[in-house]
């Protein structure tokens, strides 16, 4: 019966691990639309949103990141663009491979914001004084 037992460890022990499934991919179609903004009833002269939508985040089919960016101030329309473009590179180089270990994530999206934060404040050219954007963001995974 020991003998048995040893002999089904060293089996199981000598699997090599099954690669992960596959994602399903989730997301079929989206759509976005964006309305210049106004102020007493005129409209303002820039559309200071702006958007990312990044299939196959860190080269997995499936996976995306898609953000919202509403400007504000004077150089809110030169933050919300900032947004578009840096963020999505500072998440990507933050989570370079899938995880669903929750804490990491949430961690390494914080580090992604303040090193996007970082470089608008200290390299953009960007004078943030009185200008700045909000921001959504989510990860869709497949499954």
């Amino acid at each position: 019966m020991e003998k048995l037992k040893m002999e089904r460890s060293r089996q199981v022990l000598s699997r090599s691990p099954s690669p992960p499934p596959p994602l399903v991919n989730m997301v079929k179609k989206c759509a976005y639309k964006s309305k210049t903004g106004s102020v007493e009833g005129k409209t303002k002269k820039n559309n200071q949103d702006s958007f990312s939508i990044n299939p196959n985040f860190g080269g997995v089919r499936g996976q995306y990141i898609f953000g919202v960016n509403d400007g504000h101030g004077v150089l809110g329309h030169y933050v919300s663009a900032f947004l578009q473009d840096k963020l999505p590179q500072y998440i990507t180089k933050n989570l370079p491979e899938p995880t669903d270990n929750l804490e990491l994530i949430t961690d390494r999206l914080k580090i992604a914001f303040q090193e996007t934060k970082y470089h608008l404040i200290s390299s953009s050219g960007i004078d943030c004084t009185f200008s700045g954007s909000t921001c959504c963001t989510t990860i869709i995974r497949g499954d």
